[in-house]
């Protein structure tokens, strides 16, 4: 196995491009070095000459920086089946609201996004959210409308899925005797949510009194790809789409279907779409982004911004690229939420909103 030549921009094609070594992993050289690893192993060499060798370029047509050469599909797909299968950034926000009413970082910039949102867009009455359902809005919903002792209940419901008849008996076994081991994470749950709750700063998704309102259709949409996680992002006993189902109410389809669906009139377009630091992990971000907006009114998309990104993307945005998608999107308009959702300092993360409909983005 080797590391692969990348020619040309893989998010608009360009082969236009220029040398831009601190375009991405700027403030840490080995960040994401936990999927970098893996990826390092199958090539048998260290992180070190990985991420040295997969030099960082920026293209001159939509600004986004790639890595050239980067890992090839087989190697990438390793990392994401069986080297770091679980997406630990997800998997620690879901674990978080399982027992706090405090919001934590991310949770804090969602609920200012979703605020903007819903000021733009309107009511909401669907929403689906794209690859990971730990990330963006179906946390704040599911927040919203259950307290953290129901939310214990409902994880812990899940986690004791019924056995099934059909199993052989060393699966009953297995079964059984997780049931320790549920015990024991529903303890500790249980002692932190105590201490949660006298902690001060609890946050609401809206205030009832002003008219808001969450959308009663929530979805999870998909993907299959050898860039980012898929079934095998498994944690106690099931994947995260199946905690989307059990714990957030979410109705699991893949991407694909659901466009056809809509195509077809089978299906009502989703009012938001949600995209949330899953674009970089797609491997056509701009196809993602029409097939969306065919299925949904507005989208919603946070991106990591570039200078944080870690050479396990093939490439990351950086500030310019709303800008540019505007010019590429047809009937459609990119409005740069960032400065509004975390100030106008130095960025970590990228806030987009698209809308089909040019009157809401004003």
């Amino acid at each position: 196995m080797s590391l692969i030549a990348v020619s040309c921009c893989p998010v608009c094609g360009s082969v236009e491009r220029v040398p831009a070594p601190d375009g991405m992993a700027r403030f840490k050289k080995d960040a994401g070095y936990h999927y970098l690893k893996h990826a390092a192993a199958a090539l048998e060499i260290t992180v070190e000459q990985l991420v040295d060798t997969a030099r960082v370029f920026q293209c001159l047509s939509c600004h986004t920086f790639y890595c050239d050469p980067w890992v090839s599909q087989v190697v990438a797909s390793r990392v994401f089946t069986s080297g770091a299968p679980d997406h630990i950034a997800g998997w620690a926000n879901f674990e978080h609201w399982i027992s706090s009413s405090n919001l934590n970082s991310v949770e804090r910039a969602n609920l200012t996004l979703y605020r903007l949102v819903e000021r733009k867009a309107g009511g909401l009455s669907s929403y689906a959210e794209f690859g990971c359902p730990f990330q963006g809005f179906l946390l704040l919903f599911k927040a919203q409308e259950v307290t953290p002792i129901a939310r214990m209940k409902l994880f812990k419901k899940a986690m004791g899925r019924e056995p099934d008849v059909r199993w052989t008996k060393m699966t009953k076994l297995h079964h059984a005797a997780t049931h320790w081991a549920n015990s024991l994470v529903m303890g500790y749950h249980r002692l932190r949510t105590i201490k949660e709750s006298l902690r001060s700063g609890q946050d609401r998704v809206f205030d009832q009194e002003k008219g808001g309102s969450l959308p009663a259709n929530r979805f999870l949409l998909t993907q299959d790809t050898t860039r980012a996680w898929g079934n095998n992002c498994v944690r106690y006993g099931a994947s995260c789409r199946y905690y989307a189902r059990e714990v957030l109410n979410a109705d699991v389809l893949p991407f694909e279907e659901a466009a056809q669906e809509v195509a077809c009139g089978d299906r009502e377009r989703f009012d938001l779409l949600g995209i949330f630091n899953s674009l970089d992990h797609t491997s056509d971000p701009v196809k993602v982004i029409r097939k969306g907006l065919a299925m949904a009114r507005h989208i919603v998309v946070t991106t990591h911004h570039a200078s944080h990104a870690g050479k396990q993307h093939l490439y990351a945005f950086d500030e310019r690229f709303p800008q540019w998608l505007s010019t590429v999107l047809e009937n459609a308009v990119v409005e740069d939420l960032t400065d509004a959702v975390i100030g106008s300092g130095k960025r970590s993360d990228n806030y987009l909103f698209i809308s089909s409909d040019a009157r809401v983005c004003v």
